[in-house]
């Protein structure tokens, strides 16, 4: 298998999508942190949006991680590989 310039493409893709989700997490809980010590009486009101902002930060993170395996198997040929076996199987027969 020979490397190529696409595959330090998805390392860098991955690295900046960890990197990204970590960031935004990090900020996120400073944020809140910082909101309940300014106001406890909206702690639970502060946590809930915390965890739907959180939850959408990885949601986007995992959707990055997912394009670049998608990306990777294609690249190595075995997404195309997959599909062509699969098309080129013989149908089995009902009652065998």
């Amino acid at each position: 298998m020979e490397l190529g310039l696409g595959y330090l493409g998805i390392g860098i893709a991955f690295g900046l999508a960890v990197l990204g989700a970590g960031i935004g997490i990090g900020r996120l809980g400073g944020q809140v942190a910082e909101g309940i010590s300014r106001q406890p009486g909206a702690t639970k009101d502060i946590s809930q949006v915390l965890y739907v902002g959180a939850g959408m930060i990885e949601g986007a993170a995992l959707i990055a991680i997912i394009l670049g395996f998608v990306t990777s198997l294609t690249l190595n040929g075995v997404l195309k590989d997959s599909v062509q076996a699969k098309a080129t199987k013989a149908p089995v027969e009902q009652g065998q």
